[in-house]
């Protein structure tokens, strides 16, 4: 009787005429006894009392119905809330992931920059880590997904291409050939037309080539490291950074577009393969001060020579007996 009341179901009912803890309720629409009459009024004296069994199934079923609504309702706003906290979160770190992309190289362009020199910087890691970032963004425009899951790659791509431009500029131990720029810019082209003509059934393979990619972007790199026993100029921030990007990409991955296989073992290899670097930093860093340091001498001497011999040519010598 308390739950019909309080779902609603009290004005079809008014109490019987029978008193005692025999009365019980009639159906103010079918004038039928519901209550724990029942016995009493079924007797035979009272056939209009003779309950309806319907009746009593239908009202049973409505309670039932609304009560288990009621409670599907609270359980799923339990389980919502959880979710939509962890997506926004989610979307917040790609976000900011693709804030912090801007500074991801600039530590190494600006140091290329001050220094005028690449020495310790691996050419062929530099050249490997362009189209991993072209394959990327490819990958991810063909397949439509949000741009928070892969905007970082646009920008890496074109501040890779900045350092291999500085690569070309500063390498002075080994120069750079204009056979080398132009064969090396006619294959990255090359490779992004075809990568988008690939019909969709070979999509995958846009991220899966990135594997072997991304150790040869990195190999080299730690490889060199490793026989020089110094870093040089290579930027162990940036790694870090590296490091940090692609470990949140798994966790973003995940959330926002679910297990791809392709793009979480890039993101785990690319960890791993920059958490070296970064070690190998400070574990090389006293040599690689002393490099460096050695680096900026000669250079300085080298500047002094020049001005020296300039100073000492006829042309400068006549000017100044003038």
């Amino acid at each position: 009787q308390g739950s019909g009341f309080q779902l609603g179901l009290a004005p079809a009912f008014r109490k019987c005429g029978m008193q005692g803890p025999a009365g019980g309720w009639i159906s103010g629409r079918q004038g039928v006894c519901v209550g724990p009459c029942l016995d009493k009024h079924t007797s035979g004296r009272s056939r209009s009392h003779r309950p309806s069994m319907s009746l009593l199934r239908s009202g049973v079923h409505k309670t039932k119905s609304l009560v288990l609504a009621q409670a599907s309702t609270a359980s799923a706003a339990v389980h919502v809330a959880p979710v939509g906290l962890q997506l926004l979160i989610t979307k917040i770190m790609g976000y900011g992931i693709l804030a912090g992309s801007f500074g991801l190289q600039l530590p190494q362009i600006f140091k290329i920059m001050a220094s005028k020199s690449v020495i310790g910087i691996s050419r062929a890691s530099r050249y490997s880590e362009v189209p991993i970032n072209s394959s990327a963004c490819i990958y991810h425009i063909l397949k439509k997904l949000p741009f928070s899951t892969w905007g970082e790659n646009a920008v890496v791509l074109f501040q890779n291409l900045v350092i291999v431009a500085l690569v070309w500029a500063f390498n002075e131990g080994d120069r750079v050939t204009k056979r080398e720029m132009i064969g090396v810019t006619a294959c990255f082209m090359a490779l992004c037309a075809i990568q988008f003509s690939l019909p969709p059934i070979l999509y995958p393979l846009l991220i899966y080539i990135n594997v072997p990619l991304g150790v040869a972007s990195n190999l080299p790199q730690i490889v060199t490291n490793f026989q020089q026993k110094h870093t040089g100029q290579v930027a162990i921030f940036s790694n870090f950074l590296k490091f940090l990007g692609c470990s949140i990409r798994i966790f973003t991955t995940v959330s926002l577009i679910g297990i791809d296989w392709g793009l979480l073992v890039n993101y785990g290899i690319g960890a791993t393969l920059n958490i070296i670097i970064v070690a190998q930093g400070f574990l090389y860093s006293a040599e690689t001060e002393r490099v460096l340091e050695q680096e900026k001498r000669k250079r300085e001497q080298l500047e002094q020579q020049a001005v020296e011999e300039e100073a000492s040519t006829p042309d400068a010598v006549a000017g100044s007996g003038a």
